[in-house]
């Protein structure tokens, strides 16, 4: 009841082939020889937004089980699994359901509940037009310089400004500058 329509060994075959191909589903590895499995999956899913991705993995770690499920995977498996419970998960995804294999969600549960425990970072406390005045005064540009690379007005970077010191209860240009360094929104030279 499937075709296999291609194969490929790397992420540029694989983004490649599934254009050429317009496949329903694909099956992708994570560990890829030239970039990452996620990269592929949001790539190819941003060219064939209709095109269901199980990933079939060696590994749980949460953060690479977030990152898939982030870029666009519709299923996560293990690799160890059983032939049978890989080919339901195939089925599975194909006709739009879900799919994480038992060790998946023990993993994805887990990172959940330590996520949880951890306070947000910048990305969920900041707008992007916050975040892009934090990052451009962190890196010692004055309001109206940053005001001038935005194209808005002194007034408006300046309350941008004070939301962002409120939002982060930060209280002078310094505490901001060692906020981004630790949060690595910009980087020392």
């Amino acid at each position: 009841g499937m075709e296999v329509v291609g194969e490929a060994i790397c992420s540029s075959d694989a983004i490649e082939k599934a254009s050429e191909h317009s496949p329903d589903m694909i099956l992708m590895d994570l560990e890829l020889p030239d970039e990452s499995g996620t990269d592929a999956i949001r790539r190819i899913l941003e060219n064939r937004p209709a095109a269901r991705v199980l990933v079939l993995s060696a590994h749980n770690d949460d953060e690479l089980v977030f990152g898939a499920i982030a870029a666009g995977a519709t299923g996560y498996v293990l690799k160890d699994s059983s032939m049978e419970e890989i080919i339901q998960s195939i089925r599975a995804v194909h006709a739009g359901t879900e799919v994480i294999s038992p060790g998946v969600a023990k993993t994805l549960v887990r990172g959940a509940i330590t996520r949880s425990r951890v306070s947000p970072g910048p990305a969920e406390m900041l707008s992007k037009r916050e975040l892009e005045v934090l990052v451009l005064t962190s890196d010692g540009s004055t309001l109206q310089e940053v005001g001038e690379k935005l194209g808005l007005k002194h007034n408006t970077i300046k309350t941008y400004y004070q939301r962002i010191m409120g939002k982060l209860d930060l209280h002078s240009q310094n505490e901001l500058f060692k906020y981004a360094v630790r949060n690595k929104l910009v980087e020392i030279e």
